[in-house]
């Protein structure tokens, strides 16, 4: 991409980043902070060569990787959210594909909550 001197990332993060974190998910939490920490210092590092590093940070999404958790904190993640449900992965999509897209070459070290509307502190 530096080559290029074009190209869009986007990282993956949580909305776990924002306020106090969830117990119990001190080692996935420092995971995306050490990611978050890595899109920053790419920013700085190589925004010259016109790479934009960017992330989305979203709250549960009903994936497979929910089946690792109890049943009820998904059903407590759900009725929490101002949707009443857990997010979808359409509903991250469409954010990544923005951020990948030329309409967002002004957007760099962007951290996007997609939280349905969920308060982030």
């Amino acid at each position: 991409m530096g080559r290029d001197r074009f190209g869009n990332v986007v990282f993956v993060l949580t909305s776990s980043l924002f306020g106090v974190p969830p117990k119990g998910f001190s080692a996935y939490v420092s995971a995306k902070y050490y990611l978050l920490g890595l899109m920053r210092s790419f920013v700085s590092e190589y925004s010259h060569l016109g790479v934009t590093f960017n992330a989305v940070s979203p709250s549960m999404i009903d994936t497979g990787f929910l089946e690792k958790f109890p049943d009820i904190t998904v059903e407590i993640s759900a009725k929490h959210s101002p949707l009443k449900r857990n997010l979808k992965p359409e509903d991250i999509v469409v954010s990544i594909q923005y951020l990948l897209s030329d309409s967002a070459s002004s957007l760099n070290g962007v951290n996007i909550p997609i939280t349905g509307g969920a308060s982030i502190h």
